[in-house]
C-alpha cells in the first residue's frame, strides 16, 4: 500500500512486513510544498494521488515514474483556495477515475488516449 505525507512524498510499504519498499518522490510543482489529501491504484497499477492545490498527479506503481500531472480547473463562484482534491477512486474497470473536490463537486477522469513519455 501506499501512504502520503505533507511534505515528503509517497511511501510504499509491504501490507504483511509493514516494512518500507520504496520512498516515491513526488513531483512538487514550481518548488511549492503541498499536501497530498487522497491516492488511489487501478489494477494496471497506475497510482494517482490528489492535492490541496488541486493536482492530480498519475504514477507507475512498481516503478515510481510519474506519468502525467493534471491540474483541476477551479468552478465558477468558487475561491481559488477550494479545488484541492480531498478523494479518490478508480471504477470496477479501473479506466475512470472519480474525485471529491473541496468545492463540493465530483469530476470523472477518463484516460488520454496514445499517452508516452514522449507526449507527457
Amino acid at each position: 500500500f501506499v501512504s502520503g505525507a505533507a511534505y515528503d512524498g509517497l511511501k510504499k510499504w509491504n501490507a504483511k512486513s509493514g516494512k518500507l519498499l520504496a520512498n516515491i518522490i513526488h513531483n512538487r510543482t514550481n518548488s511549492s510544498e503541498v499536501i497530498i489529501h487522497t491516492s488511489s491504484i487501478n489494477q494496471d497499477g497506475t497510482l494517482s494521488i490528489g492535492c490541496d492545490d488541486g493536482s492530480l498527479h498519475l504514477y507507475d506503481y512498481d516503478t515510481g515514474y510519474h506519468i502525467q500531472k493534471l491540474h483541476s480547473p477551479v468552478q465558477p463562484g468558487s475561491l481559488d483556495a477550494e479545488h484541492g482534491i480531498y478523494t479518490s477512486t478508480y471504477d470496477l474497470t479501473g479506466t475512470r477515475l472519480f474525485t471529491g473536490q473541496a468545492d463540493k463537486t465530483i469530476q470523472i477522469w477518463k484516460p488520454t488516449p496514445n499517452v508516452s513519455s514522449d507526449t507527457h
